[in-house]
């Protein structure tokens, strides 16, 4: 049985609910974080744009509704740049 704590609060008792982005890391590592970042944008849309090549041929007979498909390509394509700096899935920034 899993084991459930008296209160809500951060694992480590030394830090708190917001943490600096930066913490110990100098600034221009935000700078060479830009280039890995820049890749990850790229690779997450080439990898929806050819799930949806794939996922609409007409082998597949879907039916499309007037903006659904178009509305959804748009709103990944537009969404995923602005975001992908922020994520830390390339780089080891967290060193506590």
């Amino acid at each position: 049985m899993s084991q459930v704590p008296a209160e809500f609060k951060p694992t480590l008792s030394t830090r708190g609910w917001i943490i600096e982005p930066f913490g110990r890391n100098p600034y221009w590592t935000a700078v060479v974080a830009l280039a890995p970042a820049l890749l990850g944008t790229i690779l997450i849309f080439m990898d929806q744009q050819i799930t949806a090549v794939i996922i609409n041929r007409k082998e597949h007979k879907l039916k499309v509704s007037v903006c659904g498909t178009r509305l959804t390509c748009v709103l990944d394509g537009s969404v995923t740049p602005p975001h992908s700096p922020l994520e830390h899935w390339f780089s080891g920034l967290s060193q506590d």
